[in-house]
């Protein structure tokens, strides 16, 4: 039997945004981070949704959260973008997974060689390896702080790279 998350407050979520076009709008990848950023802290400050990991792609991005919504509600709440899928993540393992899932989605599609080193993801802010700070809070539930270089090597182990990214919605 599958641990679940103990938090009456709040459900977590996995949320894939996805552009119509085959590229963001914008030709600088600088800009869309920024305004997804800042869609990010609005989130946060007006619909109490706190982020976990976020990685934007070419085309899509990869959302980590939590919130006090139900997968309906969230659907509606998130209007900023016209193409969502929200999944609802109903135990710890499946948390993990979607957690690894996101910060590796970089490293699948060949653009890095490890998830640390992709700019546009949380990931390399947690480790402060970004001059700038977040414009949000992004919630470390994985121990990432503490013990960087444990999740790290999780993240990064081989295995987790092929795993199959329905196991979580379960």
């Amino acid at each position: 039997m599958k641990k679940k998350i103990y938090r009456h407050d709040k459900s977590f979520f996995h949320i894939i945004g996805k552009c119509n076009e085959p590229a963001w709008p914008s030709e600088s990848l600088d800009e869309v981070w920024q305004l997804l950023t800042h869609f990010l802290r609005l989130s946060d400050k007006e619909q109490n949704i706190k982020t976990h990991a976020f990685v934007m792609m070419r085309n899509h991005y990869h959302w980590l959260c939590s919130a006090q919504q139900n997968k309906k509600q969230l659907e509606k709440d998130l209007l900023w973008f016209e193409k969502i899928k929200v999944v609802p993540i109903n135990h710890i393992e499946g948390y993990k997974q979607a957690y690894s899932y996101i910060y590796n989605n970089p490293v699948k599609a060949g653009i890095v060689k490890r998830a640390e080193h992709y700019p546009y993801s949380t990931l390399p802010y947690l480790l402060g390896r970004q001059r700038k700070p977040l414009a949000f809070t992004c919630w470390d539930q994985m121990n990432l702080i503490c013990d960087p270089s444990r999740v790290l090597k999780w993240l990064n182990r081989a295995e987790i790279l092929v795993a199959n990214k329905k196991s979580y919605i379960a």
